[in-house]
């Protein structure tokens, strides 16, 4: 079966009109492609810079691969970047053909105010007409510079620093050459911000590093300062406990065998003396004795436990008759609300707090003793209210120091240690002591220790 395709004859008609298909007009031609070119150009100048900063490492990385693309992306020979110091002053980070006494010389310069929000490009066609500082005209075209652009390097908003473009012609620049230097401002700008972070957070870091190694030196050396202070308090604690109360306790018990068995020989002035000594051993006793349990609370490791205050307190005053009628009243006002403390420590203070109540009274007075106890946030507030003789304003402040005494031995005994104790132990076990006192009208001591916790 023969084909029903004829040939075509080939004739000069066709030929013209597909000439006419297959030729653009001129102008047509000449631009389009020329547009594409220059578009594909800018994009494979912004994908090499961006690779660039990416793999920098350092700064001064960054600034290079900056600079080298803004020379080659606005055709020009030398190029600079600047960024401002600590001082918001433009110091330079990287030139290309520029010599050092320029950028020493026009250093610090800007078109741009301080504290400027959103500055734009600021270009000059040319130095000699333009309206500049005639001595940095000077300075300028003595580089050999003729035209400049300066572009701003912005992170939000904040000038950072900027580009420099010089040429050594006079230089027209185009809009288009315009964007593709803020085009490349852009990635540069936050290239330069990552790592200042990055370099900020690594300083950081180190100083971090230096001061916990700093702060466990320190540790290392104020724990062995410490556990020698303890050796030494220990030391100085059995020496009290041991070599210094020994003699004291022969004297006084020679004393009270003169006293009992050569009564008749000593006479009323020898009993007298006698009876001196007696009293004032004893005293150092009890003084040695204050001091040895102040040591204790300071050095005793303790453990916090839930203290029901009204069992310890009830059992206290059941142990020691003086606490009892009708030597005294001591009058609990139930419920007494319960506290995380050292049950021995809160004994000791109890104890001191009752003992000054009943000891500080005027004469002929029954002592009486108030016990209540009140919630304040997470803590309770323990008060011990007595009767006594009160305490002046200005002693107040004092009561709770070492040895601190504000009435006579002779009428009212005492070392000047009971509150001392009771501060060290309340304040060991986490809370506050204070007072509230009028003379003649009694003392409302209180401490402050965490409330236990509700089972």
């Amino acid at each position: 079966m023969r084909s029903k395709l004829r040939p075509v004859k080939d004739s000069g008609l066709l030929r013209r009109r597909h000439n006419l298909r297959s030729h653009a007009p001129p102008k047509t031609r000449r631009r389009l492609p020329g547009t594409n070119s220059r578009k594909k150009d800018r994009q494979t100048l912004l994908l090499k810079l961006l690779e660039s900063v990416n793999r920098a490492r350092s700064l001064g990385e960054i600034y290079k691969a900056a600079v080298d693309a803004v020379c080659c992306g606005l055709e020009a020979d030398r190029a600079s970047i600047l960024t401002c110091d600590e001082k918001m002053v433009m110091r330079f980070r990287f030139v290309k053909g520029l010599s050092q006494q320029y950028c020493q010389a026009v250093e610090g310069h800007s078109p741009w105010k301080l504290g400027d929000r959103d500055p734009q490009v600021v270009t000059i066609a040319d130095i000699e007409t333009a309206k500049i500082d005639p001595h940095l005209r000077s300075v300028v075209l003595k580089e050999g510079i003729r035209a400049v652009a300066f572009i701003p390097l912005t992170f939000e908003g904040e000038l950072l620093g900027k580009f420099m473009v010089y040429y050594d012609s006079p230089h027209r620049f185009t809009p288009a050459e315009l964007r593709l230097a803020t085009a490349i401002a852009g990635p540069v700008t936050v290239a330069v911000e990552r790592r200042l972070a990055a370099e900020a957070l690594a300083d950081a870091k180190t100083q971090l590093e230096e001061h916990a190694r700093n702060l466990e030196r320190a540790v290392v050396e104020r724990t062995a300062t410490l556990r020698e202070t303890i050796k030494e308090l220990e030391a100085f604690s059995y020496s009290l406990s041991h070599d210094m109360r020994a003699p004291l306790r022969a004297m006084r018990s020679f004393s009270e065998i003169l006293q009992i068995q050569h009564a008749a020989q000593l006479g009323a002035a020898g009993k007298e003396l006698l009876e001196r000594i007696i009293n004032a051993s004893g005293r150092l006793d009890r003084l040695i004795q204050d001091v040895l349990t102040y040591s204790r609370l300071t050095l005793t490791p303790i453990e916090k436990k839930p203290v029901d205050m009204e069992k310890l307190l009830r059992q206290i005053i059941d142990e020691h008759p003086v606490f009892q009628a009708p030597q005294a009243r001591i009058e609990i006002l139930s419920p007494l609300l319960p506290v995380l403390g050292h049950e021995a420590s809160l004994t000791q203070c109890i104890y001191n707090l009752l003992s000054n109540g009943v000891k500080f009274v005027e004469s002929g007075r029954t002592p009486q003793v108030r016990i209540r106890t009140e919630r304040n946030d997470s803590n309770v507030k323990i008060w011990f209210e007595d009767n006594g003789i009160g305490i002046p304003p200005e002693a107040q402040d004092r009561m709770f120091l070492m040895f601190q005494r504000f009435h006579p031995a002779g009428k009212y005994e005492g070392t000047g240690m009971g509150l001392t104790i009771v501060r060290r132990a309340v304040e060991r076990m986490g809370g506050q002591v204070g007072v509230v006192s009028e003379v003649g009208k009694g003392s409302h001591f209180w401490l402050t220790l965490p409330a236990a916790p509700s089972t």
